[in-house]
């Protein structure tokens, strides 16, 4: 999926097929869908599951949501350190990590150790990461022609694509006034 071509609600709802460990509390051999089937669930026992069915479960009161390994306070001020302390190059995060961590702050907190802290790591993160892109596009010479962004996800090139997008057509204007004076 090229998320240079979609709105922030489509990589949302690519980001809904993330696979989550619940722990139901119900018994069902399975459940079958059209493209794929998920199960058996057990009470207390853990099974994986796609976030939208994660979340529909969590709001029937049928599951508890384990919390991604990626999500935890540890793990969230590791990156954290690492991308305030990196000024060049961005850390490798979940794909997702913008939408799912999003989706359960708002609909399943009470699975979450600590989600104050959480949210804010997240906020912290995303803040440094954002800084980082502008820094790189500051740094811009008006005849680039790239830039190197890596280990980016779909919905942070998504958020940034405008501001991307305003400072190569405001390059092009510096490049053809720059033309007209010669």
């Amino acid at each position: 999926m090229d998320p240079s071509r979609h709105t922030a609600a489509e990589v949302n709802f690519v980001a809904e097929n993330a696979i989550l460990d619940i722990i139901p509390s119900f018994k069902l051999e399975g459940l079958h869908l059209i493209t794929k089937s998920y199960g058996p669930f057990q009470p207390q026992r853990t099974t994986q599951v796609p976030l939208w069915l994660a979340l529909e479960l969590k709001s029937s009161k049928r599951c508890q949501i384990v919390c991604p390994s990626w999500m935890t306070v540890e793990n969230l001020k590791l990156a954290s350190q690492r991308e305030l302390e990196n000024e060049t190059s961005w850390e490798k995060m979940h794909p997702a990590y913008l939408e799912v961590s999003m989706a359960l702050l708002c609909n399943a907190a009470d699975d979450i150790q600590s989600p104050s802290e959480v949210r804010l790591l997240l906020n912290t993160i995303w803040d440094a990461r954002f800084a980082k892109i502008k820094k790189q596009l500051h740094h811009l010479e008006a005849d680039s022609i790239m830039v190197r962004l890596t280990n980016l996800t779909m919905m942070e090139i998504n958020r940034t694509r405008q501001f991307v997008t305003e400072a190569m057509f405001e390059f092009q204007e510096l490049d053809d006034c720059d033309n007209q004076e010669r």
